[in-house]
């Protein structure tokens, strides 16, 4: 199906100068939801699509939750969503497809939600950040947690941790991780959270998932989630070193933390469950979207 919207898209926008700023895309997107035509969007631009409740108003960070890893996709998938936009024309029905696309639970239309997209700059969101956007391949992930920087908006003021962070993964958890689907890994039968996860797994989640909630604490949110586990004691009291973590505790890691979904599969492509669909990436968060030339779009109601 992506290969033939992205041909369908490639055959009609071949002539056509494509858009390069998120304004110009998104006046792009609402006259081909009008019947008008298709443009395609430049190598810059990024974008990712919330639902927020019907009279929340849009955050003022990437992420509604303010996490400091947060996920988006590239220019091909605002081609597909442009295509989308052209063959589909109701609103509803787009951000129904948007969320099959994209792999969501439930991808029914609530008219108690608001479905927002938001598009940004690569460059700008780089800049704003102290580290690039990143295909999430697992490789690539074990080494920018073996040695990553972490920052702290407030307000429009970004204040950085004067030392590093490490989390350690040993080499059979990443082979294991890299290599075993995530029923495997984790014992886990149809999603997380299930009945048949393993004790380690769900222990660790359980444990991440109260820090990350646990607002009294500094960092919040992911960075308390992920510094619980580069401190870890478990429930009989006793310090777990992060080089004796198994792959399920691991796998709840970059669940929790990082919002590695049951459906991620480490091989730098977004799965809806059905099959890949566009490249994704890890960007920041927290990013102001002033700082990231971001604009938003409300597509449905």
């Amino acid at each position: 199906m992506l290969a033939l919207i992205l041909l369908a898209f490639i055959s009609s926008a071949a002539s056509q100068n494509c858009v390069n700023t998120p304004a110009e895309w998104l006046s792009a997107l609402d006259n081909a939801l009008n019947g008008g035509g298709i443009q395609c969007a430049g190598a810059d631009l990024m974008i990712r699509f919330d639902t927020l409740g019907k009279n929340s108003d849009p955050p003022v960070a990437l992420s509604k939750y303010n996490n400091f890893w947060a996920w988006a996709s590239g220019s091909d998938s605002l081609d597909v969503y442009m295509q989308m936009a052209q063959s589909i024309g109701d609103r509803k029905q787009f951000a129904s497809a948007i969320m099959k696309y994209v792999g969501f639970d439930n991808t029914e239309v609530d008219d108690q939600s608001k479905y927002i997209l938001t598009v940004f700059s690569r460059e700008e969101m780089g800049n704003s950040a102290p580290f690039k956007p990143f295909q999430p391949i697992w490789q690539d992930l074990f080494s920018y947690f073996y040695n990553f920087e972490v920052c702290f908006y407030h307000g429009q003021e970004n204040l950085c941790d004067g030392q590093p962070w490490s989390v350690q993964f040993n080499m059979e958890v990443q082979g294991n991780l890299t290599n075993l689907a995530v029923d495997q890994a984790t014992d886990c039968n149809d999603s997380f959270g299930d009945s048949e996860c393993s004790l380690k797994f769900s222990e660790m989640e359980n444990d991440l998932l109260q820090a990350r909630g646990d607002s009294s604490l500094h960092p919040s949110g992911v960075l308390a989630a992920t510094q619980k586990y580069m401190n870890y004691v478990g429930s009989n009291g006793v310090a777990i070193p992060m080089s004796n973590m198994v792959d399920d505790q691991a796998r709840a890691f970059f669940e929790v933390a990082l919002g590695a979904t049951w459906l991620f599969t480490g091989n730098g492509y977004s799965n809806n469950g059905q099959e890949d669909t566009g490249k994704e990436w890890i960007v920041r968060g927290d990013s102001p979207m002033s700082k990231i030339g971001g604009q938003r779009y409300q597509l449905y109601p």
